[in-house]
């Protein structure tokens, strides 16, 4: 698990891009706080 946030942390793009098939690249949950992003529902299937 470690490893995955690494490696998204060293291919990290500036804030202004957005990618769209990735939910969690949005500049809304950028900016959220720990506690806020446990308040999020996920939906899981």
């Amino acid at each position: 698990m470690l490893k995955l946030f690494l490696r998204r942390q060293l291919t990290a793009r500036p804030a202004s891009a957005y990618d769209r098939t990735d939910p969690l690249s949005h500049p809304a949950i950028q900016r959220m706080s720990q506690r806020e992003l446990a308040d999020l529902p996920l939906n899981r299937h």
